[in-house]
């Protein structure tokens, strides 16, 4: 389950040259940015569509005739 300090000393580890680990830093830290970013998009996305979907449900908001025309022949064009 757990490996302990004293249990690793044992070891050796083999490290990378510090070009290396500075490259793959500079990669971790692109990756971890667009990751955050797409994350903050997502839950934004997810509030906006709650907001929505609420105020249609209770009628606050309607979608327009030729929005529902649109979503309705893609429908069909998907299922026929």
């Amino acid at each position: 389950k757990e490996v302990s300090g004293t249990a690793l000393k044992g070891y050796k580890v083999i490290m990378p040259y510090d070009e290396i680990l500075k490259c793959f830093e500079d990669l971790s830290k692109v990756s971890n940015g667009k990751f955050l970013s797409i994350q903050y998009q997502v839950e934004s996305l997810i509030k906006q569509r709650d907001i929505l979907l609420s105020q249609l449900i209770s009628g606050k908001t309607r979608l327009p005739k030729s929005f529902i025309e649109k979503f309705e022949a893609k429908t069909e064009a998907v299922s026929g």
